[in-house]
């Protein structure tokens, strides 16, 4: 007997959900130490000459977009198991290229309950996705960056990057 199922997630963080007009890029990773995961947001690099993972006290000013995941990366990017949690779903080695996804949707790993349509926030205390604004501290909230459409709380969502960062 088959098994009806009543709710998929989006997909792997990191991948893109949609195609219509999605613009990406390839900036180097100049992280010295750290990997940047698929679906992680990404900010210039103090030189301006790539990009880099979220640092407590950063802006919306640096704010470059958010790490795509390519299949090329299989199989190390790809580890075992069903959907992996946030510290193995794969990730842009220091010194590579990392694509970006500027503008179009994205699939992310995401605290609170998104809404359709919600601003889309980065916890100031974890760097993590999150629906929620926070208050103190509060957390940033990502111009441009809207949920697509209601998820379940602590999974993976769907994200619009509504504004084209250039770069």
């Amino acid at each position: 007997m088959g098994q009806v199922i009543s709710a998929f997630t989006p997909g792997w963080p990191g991948s893109i959900s949609r195609s219509a007009d999605d613009i990406v890029v390839a900036m180097p990773n100049r992280e010295s130490e750290n990997d940047i995961a698929f679906g992680a947001p990404v900010w210039l690099s103090s030189d301006r000459k790539g990009v880099r993972n979220w640092v407590s006290g950063d802006t919306m000013d640096g704010f470059v977009g958010f790490a795509v995941r390519v299949p090329s990366k299989t199989p190390d990017a790809y580890p075992g198991g069903s959907m992996p949690d946030a510290g193995s779903r794969g990730s842009w080695k220091p010194g590579e290229p990392v694509d970006v996804l500027v503008r179009g949707c994205i699939v992310v790993q995401a605290a609170g309950a998104p809404q359709q349509g919600g601003q889309a926030y980065l916890n100031a205390a974890t760097g993590m996705v999150t629906a929620s604004a926070g208050t103190n501290p509060a957390n940033l909230a990502l111009t441009g960056c809207r949920f697509r459409k209601e998820t379940v709380a602590g999974s993976t969502a769907e994200l619009v990057l509504t504004t084209r960062t250039t770069v």
